[in-house]
């Protein structure tokens, strides 16, 4: 009884100095969808931005795919909830959520859904009222080395206590 208290004390003490960390993505997939066409595109989870502001950052240079039109390339800049959230582009801007955590020079992009709302110049004759929800996607999810290691220890007392347990017989069915 006293080795598998030592074991559980044991465990307990990596568990608060490893931790367990979310996994990270390496990559995440936007998709925004109005007006019967979808916009999609992607960002690395922590970008390095081109341009910081006082209230946002910017990334340049952005292939969007939209429906029925094809590819575009665009500068997206990434609001603080103090200048209304969201992202936009030039004159385009759609306001909701902070889609970051993070510092405006060290920004995590978040995956979720976002719903967003503001204006859009179309064809540049005028703004047109938007709103939807942005889905951020996770690809490429990574486990933390911390995770990793947390739950080898933890299998491999699991496996230490059931071993001695059966060779002891203290194993009941």
């Amino acid at each position: 009884m006293r080795q598998l208290c030592r074991s559980l004390i044991a465990l307990a003490a990596l568990v608060l100095a490893f931790g367990a960390a979310p996994a990270k993505a390496d990559q995440l997939t936007y998709s925004f969808s109005t007006f019967g066409t979808t916009a999609t595109f992607m960002l690395p989870s922590n970008p390095t931005p081109s341009l910081i502001g006082s209230n946002y950052f910017q990334i340049n240079d952005v292939t969007i795919s939209i429906s029925g039109i094809g590819n575009e390339t665009a500068n997206l800049d990434f609001f603080t909830t103090a200048a209304g959230g969201g992202l936009g582009s030039g004159v385009n801007r759609l306001d909701g959520l902070q889609l970051f955590s993070g510092t405006l020079s060290n920004p995590t992009l978040l995956a979720g859904s976002f719903p967003l709302s503001g204006t859009v110049s179309p064809d540049g004759d005028g703004s047109v009222p938007v709103s939807g929800t942005l889905l951020a996607s996770a690809l490429g999810a990574v486990p933390e080395p911390s995770s990793i290691v947390l739950f080898l220890t933890a299998t491999g007392a699991a496996a230490l206590i059931f071993r001695k347990r059966l060779l002891v017989g203290q194993f009941v069915r």
